[in-house]
């Protein structure tokens, strides 16, 4: 079993938490999710999650998260020798960790033949 902390997600009113209860939302978004505000907010969601001693990041994402945002989490995981997971659904998302270079994309229902290829060319063909 590996522990991630919370899930590194942007808070926005049409993002991965839109559909929780609005009764329970705010004691869930602080208990699941640490929120990424902008590049430096990302480096810092990561370092926290590091201090309680994960063994990988999480990342909730949808089209509200900047490649700039996934990017800053991916190169601060993997200083830190960690490998990211991203839940992302829709193609926009998908293609945002593909080019943040996230080690996984989790579910991924959205994924294009073009995203596919370039994910196995990733694998198969990094240096």
């Amino acid at each position: 079993m590996l522990a991630s902390g919370r899930k590194l997600a942007e808070q926005s009113k049409n993002g991965y938490v839109q559909n929780l209860n609005p009764t329970l939302a705010k004691a869930i978004l602080q208990q699941e999710f640490m929120e990424v505000n902008g590049t430096d907010g990302a480096r810092q969601a990561v370092k926290e999650n590091i201090f309680n001693d994960v063994d990988l990041i999480n990342v909730a994402i949808e089209a509200d998260m900047s490649v700039a945002e996934m990017s800053a989490i991916v190169d601060e995981a993997h200083r830190q020798h960690l490998k990211v997971v991203v839940h992302a659904a829709s193609a926009v998302s998908i293609q945002t960790a593909i080019d943040a270079g996230a080690d996984s994309i989790e579910h991924g229902n959205g994924v294009t033949d073009e995203q596919l290829k370039t994910m196995r060319d990733k694998v198969f063909f990094s240096t």
